[in-house]
């Protein structure tokens, strides 16, 4: 099965990672239909043919399915995986790739067993019209109490379907965080928020979460349909998530007439940049937009806490062709990272700061960290500290700070690190690189704090998706081209600034080598006897030694961490 996932850390280094979990022998068809089981009943009429092309998903088969009678009643024509191990700790996702040569094809994945009884349908589209390949990604999570599942693919609508690349993951997932995306599929209450982008998130003082998006279509929640039934859409709200995990819509007017939370001022649009918590309430900086240029102010938003009504909008003293994505309140002062467009897809980042106290003012002017390493009002002195949009910083201890971003028209979601708020800015890593969608954007590239982020260092990210037509059919069709897509990371151990001084004279003292390493890791400087720990990427342990010399030779490529007393190294395994 073609199930590899990638996770890279950047210093002149990529590393591969393989998913821990495998649960599907031949998802990839390149052993024909070895594995997989065919059923066609009530009169339908089917072929299952596995073909050889220049255009799967990966590797050199595929699975195309030709319907010519659907049958009746529905989900006569079937494919099926049997006897999937399960275990009620874990949360599972089933992700596959498809496309069909027709556009609404209806398809269904359903999960059976002693206790289990879900599914969802999906509407197979070709609308991207000139983009080649057409293969779409598609997702379901779910969990189960059987130690054992069938797996049911049934298609429903006449004409041709392919499929490629069917795997199964659970949250054991080096990078993925599937407890958050479960989250997001499930536990959405009444009407209000089913898809939309740039998920901003802060930290209410009493445990909740107020999830902040710009565009948004609203409706009535389905975690069963991976389509949308309505097309309303308004241009900013917050979705509440309460202690327990429940997600509540707040925005303006009524069901029957719902109305951006935030509107800008007449003729323009407000989109979500960041917020933060300050003097007991919520403060949102919203990015100004008329059209296809954004107007070079922005406009900032406090709500009272705990009932989050709107207090006041107003438009700060900021001129300037930059857009604000976020802020961070450190010390004395708020800091913006604003995105700076040249032109074409060129994208900067530049760092602005006003006194704490003073964002949501119209008469402080904002001041840009230039070359020169000062503070000057004057943006055409502003100095470009990152050269990707940076779209969330977090300070992970004194002297520590993350940001994270997706560089324009890439696949790769970034984090860079710093020992100051303004920099420099280095140690690029790549967490994750996103799996090929056709004709797909991703973009802004967000870190979310969790309950215990500050204590472990593993911190929920995300980013975000939409078709590069923007075409409204097609977001409807798959909800999925228009969803964040949850990661996790432990930022604490990645960061080069987490470790104290003692630490820093304590690791120059110890020497590991080789690194990478293929088999054999050698340590120097260490008492005999000296208690070794090995985590991987998501703070697990791997492995308890009291040796100078590991054997490292059964572990999975990838990233990890070697913990001696106060110290912490990395190595990699190739």
């Amino acid at each position: 099965m073609k199930q590899i996932i990638s996770i890279f850390l950047m210093t002149f280094l990529s590393i591969q990672m393989i998913s821990a979990s495998q649960y599907i022998n031949n998802g990839g068809f390149e052993n024909d239909l070895n594995g997989w089981e065919t059923d066609l009943i009530n009169g339908a009429i089917a072929e299952f043919k596995i073909i050889k092309t220049n255009s799967p998903h990966s590797g050199k088969k595929m699975l195309e399915v030709n319907v010519t009678n659907r049958g009746r009643p529905m989900n006569a024509v079937k494919l099926s995986y049997q006897s999937i191990s399960t275990s009620s700790d874990r949360i599972y996702m089933v992700r596959f790739w498809a496309k069909a040569a027709q556009n609404d094809s209806r398809m269904i994945v359903k999960f059976t067993g002693n206790q289990t009884d879900t599914q969802c349908e999906f509407r197979i589209d070709d609308k991207f019209g000139s983009w080649q390949n057409k293969w779409q990604m598609f997702q379901y999570l779910f969990k189960t109490t059987d130690t054992e599942v069938n797996m049911e693919v049934t298609f429903n609508t006449v004409g041709t379907y392919y499929i490629d690349d069917i795997e199964i993951i659970d949250d054991t997932h080096e990078a993925l965080d599937l407890n958050t995306q479960l989250m997001w599929q499930n536990n959405l209450k009444g009407y209000g928020w089913v898809s939309g982008d740039n998920d901003v998130s802060v930290v209410l003082p009493d445990g909740r979460v107020a999830w902040i998006f710009s565009d948004s279509f609203l409706g009535w929640p389905n975690s069963k349909e991976n389509f949308l039934r309505e097309s309303t859409m308004i241009n900013n709200l917050i979705v509440l998530e309460d202690n327990e995990g429940n997600l509540t819509s707040v925005y303006e007017g009524t069901q029957s007439n719902p109305r951006t939370l935030v509107p800008g001022p007449s003729g323009r649009t407000y989109w979500v940049g960041d917020g933060f918590i300050e003097d007991g309430k919520l403060k949102v900086m919203y990015n100004e937009w008329r059209g296809i240029d954004f107007n070079n102010r922005a406009g900032v938003a406090v709500f009272s806490l705990p009932d989050l009504k709107k207090e006041k909008t107003l438009t700060p003293s900021y001129v300037g062709g930059d857009i604000p994505n976020a802020l961070l309140h450190d010390g004395d002062y708020i800091y913006i990272y604003t995105e700076e467009r040249p032109g074409g897809f060129t994208r900067y980042t530049r760092v602005a700061r006003v006194p704490a106290g003073k964002l949501d003012t119209n008469n402080t002017p904002w001041e840009f960290y230039t070359k020169a390493g000062d503070w000057d009002t004057d943006i055409s002195k502003a100095y470009r500290i990152v050269n990707s949009p940076g779209c969330s910083v977090r300070k992970l201890g004194e002297g520590n700070y993350v940001m994270s971003g997706v560089p324009n028209l890439s696949n790769e979601f970034c984090v860079w690190f710093s020992q100051t708020p303004w920099g420099p800015w280095g140690n690029k890593t790549i967490i994750y690189k996103m799996p090929q969608e056709e004709g797909v954007l991703f973009y802004l590239g967000h870190i979310h704090n969790r309950a215990d982020s500050e204590d472990t260092g593993v911190y929920t990210l995300s980013y975000s998706l939409y078709p590069f037509g923007g075409y409204v059919p097609q977001q409807m069709a798959d909800k999925g081209t228009y969803l964040p897509i949850y990661l996790k990371a432990n930022l604490k151990a990645l960061s080069p600034y987490t470790s104290s001084a003692s630490t820093f004279e304590h690791k120059n003292q110890i020497k590991l080598y080789p690194n990478p390493v293929v088999d054999q890791l050698q340590l120097e400087g260490l008492a005999e006897n000296t208690k070794v720990q090995i985590f991987n990427l998501t703070g697990a342990l791997v492995a308890d030694e009291s040796s100078t010399t590991i054997d490292m030779s059964y572990f999975e490529s990838g990233i990890y961490f070697i913990k001696v007393e106060d110290t912490s190294l990395k190595v990699v395994k190739k």
